[in-house]
């Protein structure tokens, strides 16, 4: 996910919404 997060800042969001 490190990698998604890093290439694409919108999957980050919400990898960090789904997370928590």
């Amino acid at each position: 996910m490190m990698l998604l997060r890093h290439t694409i800042p919108h999957v980050s969001s919400v990898s960090l919404a789904t997370d928590r």
